[in-house]
């Protein structure tokens, strides 16, 4: 993966240049509010006492789909699409095929699915302690 050059300019804009800190520094926030929400407004109420399991349960459930959220808006080049190289060019200028494309979009993809669940793993360990 080392010489795919799409790999390359994602891993370079996104923690090199410390455009993907943004990112995760909002993954955070969202994720911890959400556990603070699922912890505290059961408890406005005695009778809706929320179990540990069920904490973990919502917290995962949450982390979820804030991983998958900001992983498709890494991978789709949202944060910083003045700075990527256009597709065209990459299929036009540089002869990359399809499957090159492919290839380093979706290694981009696993790694930051891989950085954010590292993440969020002190919150769901500390949800399901």
């Amino acid at each position: 993966m080392r010489g795919n050059p799409i790999f390359r300019e994602g891993i370079e804009l996104y923690l090199i240049e410390g455009h993907g800190f943004v990112v995760y520094g909002y993954f955070l926030v969202l994720l911890a509010a959400l556990e603070f929400l699922i912890l505290f407004l059961p408890s406005i109420d005695p009778q809706a006492w929320v179990g540990p399991a069920n904490l973990f349960k919502l917290s995962s459930a949450a982390a979820l789909l804030l991983i998958v959220y900001s992983v498709l808006r890494i991978a789709n080049q949202e944060f910083v699409p003045w700075r990527f190289i256009a597709l065209r060019r990459w299929f036009d200028g540089e002869r990359l095929s399809v499957w090159d494309v492919a290839q380093g979009q979706i290694a981009l993809l696993c790694l930051h699915a891989a950085l954010l669940v590292l993440l969020c793993a002190p919150l769901l360990i500390w949800a399901g302690a």
